[in-house]
């Protein structure tokens, strides 16, 4: 008799320890599906705000490039403006001189007609004096000129040498590229960010 109650208390505390073991394994299945399941919330929620911040960062990427090329043509419109004002002063500049020549060249004529022994050095020394003059002032207006026709010829180069689809542009200070489509962000090995403008 002992022996079979021995027996069954054994078959009983097996099928006990089971039954505990399975609802053990049962809780663990269950605390892995949640923790599953908070890992995939948590990463969703991660991913959602790293592609919205992207998104902003391109957005405002792109507000910068077209500012920045819009100045840059204003910059240029500018410049050529003011270049043809300095062409028009050179101009007036140059008449006036021309025309001050003249009048010393007649005077210097009537001089030499009536009085040319008296009048002779004086008026060659005043022509030497107006023709240096002249000259150096025709040059130092050439150099001038020479200088914004190279600043201009690069500012065109730069925009040129723009991609397609980009503009450069100027506002407030700032300068910016304006993006026609949106362009791929990519992050490089040394931690740098990379924008590519076209395929």
């Amino acid at each position: 008799m002992k022996t079979n109650s021995t027996l069954k208390l054994s078959e009983s505390l097996q099928e006990k320890a089971k039954a505990e073991a399975e609802q053990i394994q049962l809780l663990q299945q269950k605390q892995l599906e949640r923790l599953v399941e908070n890992l995939n919330r948590t990463l969703t929620a991660e991913l959602t705000t790293t592609q919205l911040a992207i998104r902003e960062d391109v957005e405002k990427l792109s507000e910068i490039t077209g500012r920045s090329a819009a100045g840059l043509k204003a910059q240029q419109q500018t410049m050529l403006d003011e270049m043809q004002t300095m062409l028009d002063e050179m101009q007036s500049q140059q008449d006036a001189l021309m025309e001050s020549l003249n009048r010393s060249n007649k005077a210097a004529v009537r001089s030499l007609r009536w009085s040319w022994l008296r009048a002779t050095v004086p008026a060659l020394a005043v022509l030497a004096v107006i023709l240096s003059a002249s000259w150096g002032l025709i040059e130092y207006q050439s150099q001038q000129v020479m200088s914004l026709v190279a600043d201009i010829r690069q500012g065109r180069q730069t925009l040129e040498r723009l991609p397609t689809g980009v503009e450069f542009t100027a506002a407030e200070g700032n300068q910016y590229l304006i993006l026609q489509a949106e362009p791929e962000t990519y992050k490089s090995e040394s931690g740098a960010w990379v924008v590519k403008l076209s395929k």
